[in-house]
C-alpha cells in the first residue's frame, strides 16, 4: 500500500525488482510467480545434462544470487525505515527482541523448538505459601473418591485458600497436568475447610517436584489436528456431575486443553463422554476456522478419540432413536 503523505525514501529499483509469490493452496504454501529472478537452469528445454551448462548461464545464476542477497538487505533498510517512521509518527513501538520471558513463562529456544516453562512463577507461589521446603510429591491429586464441600473444619481464613488458587491458575497457562485438579479446588472457593486446603497444598507439592515441566514447541506438520477426550462419570459428591477434559494436537505439538464440569446432570456414562465429544468437536472446528485464516490448511481429517464404546456407537449411529432424541437436539455437533 501507498500513501500520499509517506517520505521515505524507498531504494531505487525496489519496485521494479521485487521478487512476487502466490499462496497455493494445494501445497498449502507461498511459491514464486514470474518476477525477479531468472529462469533457473532446470527450466532451460535445450540442457538435457547438467555438465552441458554453458558458462553463460552460470554467471547469470550466480549475478542473479548476488542481486538476490542484494535484495533481502535493501528489504531490511525498508524495514528498518517503517520501524523508525512508526516510532517518529504514528505509535510508540519498541523492538523486544526474541521472547524470553512473558508473564511469568520463561521461553528457552533450540534449533527446532521453544521449551515453555514456569519456574520462576512457581518459585514464587510455593514461597508466597511458606512451602519452598515441603516435600514434593509425585501425583497432584489423592486417588479415591473426591471430597465433599462439607468435609473438615471451615477455615476461619478463606482469603488465603482464594489467594493461593487464583495465583495457581497462571500454572495452567502452560501445565496441562494440573488443569484436573485446579477444575477441582475451584469447586470449593466459596466455602473452604482445612481438608481442602490440604488438596492445594497437595498442588503445591507437585509443583516444586515438577518445577522444570512445561510444553515444548517443535517444528512439525501443522496440517494434522487430533484431539483425544474423557470424561469422569458422577464425579462429583454434591451435585453429581461428571467432568470433560480434552487435549488437542496440532502435528505433534499440544495446543489446547481443558477440564471443566459439564453443565448438566448425566444419567450414564455414554452421555458424559458424548458431551466430552460434544465439546472437543467444538473446540477442533474453531482451531480449523483460526488456521485456515492464517493461510495453514488441515489436510486431513481430524480425528476425535473416545475410549467409550457406547458414546462412539451413538456418535456413528445415523439414527437416533426416542430415547436418545434429546442428545441430537442438543449434541449434534460431533456428526
Amino acid at each position: 500500500m501507498a500513501s500520499s503523505s509517506c517520505s521515505w525514501d524507498l531504494p531505487e529499483d525496489f519496485i521494479d525488482n521485487a521478487v512476487y509469490f502466490e499462496f497455493d493452496e494445494k501445497k498449502g504454501t507461498f511459491v514464486e510467480v514470474e518476477g525477479y529472478f531468472p529462469q533457473s537452469p532446470d527450466s532451460y528445454s535445450d540442457i538435457e545434462d547438467v555438465e552441458e551448462i554453458s558458462d553463460e548461464v552460470v554467471v547469470d545464476f550466480l549475478k542473479s544470487f548476488e542481486d538476490a542477497k542484494q535484495h533481502l538487505v535493501d528489504i531490511m533498510k525498508c524495514l528498518d525505515m517503517v520501524k523508525t517512521e512508526l516510532k517518529k509518527k504514528e505509535f510508540a513501538t519498541k523492538e523486544l527482541g526474541d521472547l524470553v520471558y512473558f508473564l511469568g513463562t520463561e521461553a528457552v529456544r533450540n534449533s527446532d523448538s521453544i521449551i515453555l516453562t514456569q519456574k520462576k512463577c512457581t518459585l514464587e507461589l510455593l514461597s508466597k505459601a511458606n512451602m519452598v521446603d515441603s516435600k514434593p510429591c509425585d501425583t497432584p491429586v489423592i486417588k479415591g473418591a473426591r471430597v465433599s464441600i462439607h468435609d473438615g473444619t471451615k477455615l476461619q481464613n478463606a482469603s488465603e485458600y482464594r489467594s493461593i488458587v487464583g495465583s495457581l491458575h497462571y500454572l495452567t497457562i502452560i501445565r496441562p497436568g494440573i488443569c484436573f485438579p485446579m477444575n477441582y479446588v475451584s469447586q470449593l472457593m466459596h466455602s473452604p475447610t482445612d481438608v481442602h486446603l490440604q488438596l492445594v497444598k497437595r498442588i503445591l507439592r507437585y509443583s516444586k517436584g515438577t518445577i522444570g515441566l512445561g510444553i515444548t514447541l517443535r517444528k512439525d506438520n501443522l496440517h494434522t489436528l487430533k484431539a483425544y477426550t474423557d470424561s469422569e462419570w458422577a464425579s462429583c459428591p454434591d451435585t453429581r456431575r461428571s467432568t470433560s477434559g480434552y487435549k488437542v494436537f496440532l502435528g505433534s505439538n499440544l495446543v489446547s486443553w481443558s477440564s471443566k464440569k459439564q453443565p448438566t446432570v448425566s444419567k450414564s456414562s455414554a452421555k458424559a463422554e458424548y458431551k466430552c465429544l460434544f465439546v472437543a468437536s467444538a473446540e477442533l472446528k474453531c482451531l480449523v476456522d483460526l488456521l485456515s485464516e492464517l493461510h495453514i490448511f488441515v489436510l486431513t481429517p481430524t480425528i476425535l478419540l473416545c475410549d467409550n464404546t457406547s458414546a462412539l456407537s451413538l456418535a456413528s449411529n445415523l439414527v437416533f432413536h426416542a430415547r436418545t432424541k434429546h442428545i441430537e437436539i442438543q449434541y449434534h455437533t460431533v456428526r
